[in-house]
């Protein structure tokens, strides 16, 4: 399967990635001036295919991929849509950077479970999983995708 088999929207500069249904998680990306599609990856790809992320961005020469999932609290189950959907786009994003990121709803905690999909993501080729409660606030610097606090965010109006 190829991520040019679905139709993928341009976005801007900010880029806010959240479910409809669930208003308290969402990823925001703030992308420097670099050109990003996204695609509501759980939306345009069938069921068929297995449990899927809610949301794939990437970069438009394909060097940097964003597997997306905003989540209640499983975070196992987020972290098993991601890879799936990793497997499914393997063809598309076989010489990309690789990141995740999971948005969850669940009070905040670094615990065994986060470590362990950490560990899990890197042994997959991920360059990095990002995991955070409510609001994860992420940008696209020097070609990667880093974490970033909100003190950084401050010039940017959301």
């Amino acid at each position: 399967m190829e991520i040019e088999n679905f139709e993928a929207k341009k976005c801007g500069n900010i880029i806010t990635l959240k479910d409809k249904g669930n208003n308290k998680s969402k990823i925001n990306l703030i992308a420097n001036n670099a050109i990003f599609y996204l695609v509501e990856f759980d939306k345009v790809c069938d069921q068929s295919h297995g449990d899927r992320c809610d949301f794939v961005l990437y970069k438009n020469d394909k060097n940097a991929v964003l597997f997306a999932e905003t989540k209640g609290n499983d975070i196992k189950k987020s972290s098993e849509q991601i890879l799936n959907s990793n497997k499914l786009l393997n063809k598309s994003f076989s010489n990309s950077a690789k990141y995740a990121a999971i948005s969850y709803s669940g009070s905040p905690k670094l615990n065994t479970t986060t470590q362990t999909e950490k560990i899990k993501f890197k042994k997959n080729g991920f360059e990095g999983l990002f995991i955070k409660s409510k609001q994860l606030k992420l940008s696209y610097q020097n070609g990667k995708i880093i974490e970033i606090g909100w003190y950084k965010l401050k010039r940017f109006k959301w």
